[in-house]
């Protein structure tokens, strides 16, 4: 949020983001079979802009639960969502 205002700041979020995008893609590459490689990149964007957003809005909040309970209801979304991708990869790696 600080980053939106401090240009300096800014440039070094980006520079963060640019290299977690890549290392996430690096990821992905090297253990998921390549017919799902796309939808897991994009189960992966939308499990950390959900985090990110219920992190951002618990900086604001004064009920210091109601984070957890977002998460708990978005992780339980995101786990129902995975479900078609977990049993084409065929299961997790340990």
């Amino acid at each position: 949020m600080a980053g939106r205002t401090d240009p300096a700041l800014g440039r070094e979020v980006a520079k963060f983001e640019s290299i977690v995008a890549s290392n996430l893609m690096a990821a992905v590459s090297e253990n998921v079979p390549e017919g799902i490689q796309k939808p897991m990149l994009d189960f992966l964007y939308i499990a950390m802009d959900a985090l990110r957003g219920i992190l951002i809005a618990s900086f604001v909040d004064a009920d210091p639960s109601r984070a957890r309970r977002r998460w708990d209801r978005a992780a339980a979304n995101l786990r129902r969502l995975s479900e078609p991708l977990v049993e084409e990869w065929g299961a997790l790696p340990a």
